[in-house]
């Protein structure tokens, strides 16, 4: 969002004003970070085989990325994804691991998946889907 006093900027419509920022800008301001001894490492979250080339493709590159946040599941394995950070040594971190409610055929109660997972979330006392 453009920066200013204003938490949501928005123009004379109620549509909210955006910046543009490029990432690569943002991850010089990152490697000053690790350069002080601020973080261990950097990574970056939803960032597809692309973006990741950006970066490691940047002139003057100190880090590269160390992982890769993304949604990643049975029903979304990403595996052209996954193949592309192996190859890069970048450490791809799973979120939703499960599955995620997004797509209703995710949740189809039949599934045997989910048939297992609401067993062993019954046996443990947790509601399932």
């Amino acid at each position: 969002m453009k920066p200013g006093e204003e938490l949501v900027p928005k123009d004379a419509n109620g549509e909210i004003i955006l910046d543009t920022v490029d990432f690569r800008d943002t991850w010089e301001a990152l490697e000053k970070c690790k350069d002080a001894r601020l973080t261990k490492s950097i990574g970056v979250s939803n960032f597809n085989h692309k973006q990741l080339e950006m970066i490691l493709n940047k002139p003057g590159l100190k880090y590269k990325t160390v992982c890769n946040q993304v949604e990643c599941h049975p029903y979304l394995n990403q595996s052209k994804l996954l193949e592309f950070c192996n190859t890069k040594d970048i450490v791809v971190v799973a979120y939703s691991a499960l599955g995620s409610h997004r797509d209703p055929k995710w949740v189809e109660r039949e599934r045997t998946s989910l048939r297992v997972l609401n067993f062993v979330a019954s046996r443990s006392g947790f509601a399932s889907f």
